[in-house]
């Protein structure tokens, strides 16, 4: 007889639970009567029809050991749930998850997900992307390696075209950011008045940075900028030791919306920049 999903996923949680030691602890054993119960509880979901809250409690049961296996499986059986709302950035966030563990057929799944990254959402595309940057290299996939590698570089080379951009369009970046944090993620550009009295713009661009994974931070993103206002500069000075000092500028008086004139630059720069 073929198995369901539901017996597949209960088999990975038990072999998880007893691989983990000869004699489970009662601590354990718990988690794995909760895990049965909880399928048992999405089997009688299924027979009557109740997706959602089938997949609620498998979802649940799952998490209980966290198995690769047992994610990855989670994943097919959204993928094969096509009328369930949803269902594709289901699997690929249950593929993302076993992926990050470095489980070969889940990383094969987000590898050819990535091949068409036109077709997924901005949200389901860091999650893919991520996911495959952080497990590519825990077990031998030189497919997923080279993707990642790839999806990288372009979203990196994406966020550095639009902050040469903004800057063309005389944006000047965030000194204090720049200096401390080595970020160019914020940029502003005066539309009138001076000092503290200037109203403008402030582009907030965000991406992909060429230091992904450093501290084991594995974050790839398409570009995207927000526009947002400003209606002051003040100028501080902050002493560097040895009776030396700089000044710092402090763009004050956030707005949430920023000037028409923001709103056109920031789609001039992601039509020029942004890759999907």
């Amino acid at each position: 007889m073929k198995r369901t999903m539901l017996s597949l996923a209960a088999l990975f949680l038990a072999s998880t639970a007893a691989a983990a030691q000869t004699q489970p602890s009662p601590a354990d054993l718990a988690k794995q009567e909760k895990a049965k119960a909880l399928l048992a509880q999405a089997a009688v979901a299924e027979k009557k029809g109740e997706q959602a809250k089938k997949f609620a409690l498998v979802e649940e049961a799952v998490q209980i050991f966290r198995n690769p296996e047992a994610l990855h499986q989670l994943g097919h059986m959204y993928d094969a749930a096509t009328t369930f709302p949803n269902a594709h950035s289901r699997a690929l966030h249950w593929y993302a998850e076993a992926g990050e563990q470095g489980h070969g057929e889940s990383l094969a799944h987000l590898t050819k997900a990535l091949e068409a990254s036109n077709q997924l959402s901005d949200d389901d595309f860091a999650t893919v992307a991520s996911a495959l940057a952080k497990g590519s290299r825990k077990g031998y996939a030189p497919a997923a390696i080279d993707m990642a590698d790839k999806i990288q570089k372009q979203q990196v080379a994406a966020r550095k075209c639009a902050a040469d951009y903004a800057k063309r369009l005389g944006y000047v970046a965030d000194e204090t950011s720049d200096r401390f944090m080595g970020t160019q993620n914020y940029w502003y550009a005066v539309r009138s008045g001076s000092g503290a009295n200037s109203h403008g713009d402030k582009l907030s661009i965000f991406g992909t940075k060429d230091d992904n994974g450093a501290f084991g931070m594995y974050r790839v993103s398409r570009l995207s900028i927000n526009v947002s206002g400003f209606t002051g500069i003040k100028l501080s000075s902050i002493a560097a030791g040895e009776g030396r000092s700089f000044q710092t500028k402090d763009y004050t008086g956030y707005t949430e919306r920023g000037s028409a004139q923001g709103d056109r630059d920031a789609a001039t720069i992601l039509k020029a920049c942004k890759i999907t």
